[in-house]
């Protein structure tokens, strides 16, 4: 069976709709996955910087305690009325007062490096949560853009349907105007006909009169 244009005009629409709405129903679960893995990672850094304020807090407590130690001992050594020092002693006190200052500062380095690798997980975590707001916009901005597809579609489908039936009309006004054509014709032929008849009855009367 011989497949008509429109026939074939109408699959072609309709293909074309499936495979629009497939491409926008993978679009939508891509979009769905990303979000949840964004959300997912987002987790694991809250989880990361809590853990480490927890130990910046401890390792500073304990840096506080050191260094309330190292007075008290400092302070009892002045106190401490002695007429001779050990020389042995002294070394080992300065020795000692090195070490603790040494490890101070190793300290007051490693806290300054975790503050360092804490604003690098807040600008990250920001940059991250800027980039779930920036695909949400886009988000938005295509299915705007597809509802205005979507309108788009309809008005050039209702422009086409209006089109196809105004040249259905113009095709059924042709055709009625080359009926009314034929018509006239025909009722021409047959006064003409009628007229022809009735002038040959007119003479046969007059030539039987005769």
């Amino acid at each position: 069976m011989k497949i008509s244009l429109k026939d074939k005009e109408d699959k072609l629409k309709v293909d074309q709709e499936l495979k629009l709405k497939k491409e926008k129903e993978e679009k939508l679960k891509a979009d769905e996955k990303l979000k949840k893995e964004q959300e997912e990672k987002l987790k694991a850094e809250e989880k990361l910087k809590k853990e480490q304020e927890e130990k910046l807090k401890k390792e500073q407590d304990e840096k506080l305690k050191a260094e309330d130690k190292l007075k008290k001992d400092q302070d009892k050594l002045k106190t401490e009325e002695k007429p001779k020092k050990d020389k042995d002693k002294l070394k080992a006190d300065e020795k000692l007062k090195k070490e603790q200052e040494k490890k101070l500062k190793a300290e007051d380095k490693l806290k300054k490096e975790q503050e360092d690798k804490l604003k690098a997980d807040e600008k990250a975590k920001k940059d991250q949560e800027d980039k779930i707001k920036a695909d949400e916009k886009l988000k938005k901005d295509q299915e705007e853009k597809l509802k205005v597809e979507e309108k788009l579609k309809k008005k050039q489908e209702d422009k086409l349907k209006a089109e196809e039936k105004l040249k259905k009309d113009k095709e059924d006004k042709l055709k009625a105007d080359e009926k009314a054509k034929k018509d006239q014709k025909d009722k021409l032929k047959t006064d003409q006909e009628l007229k022809l008849t009735k002038e040959k009855e007119d003479k046969l009367k007059e030539d039987e009169k005769t």
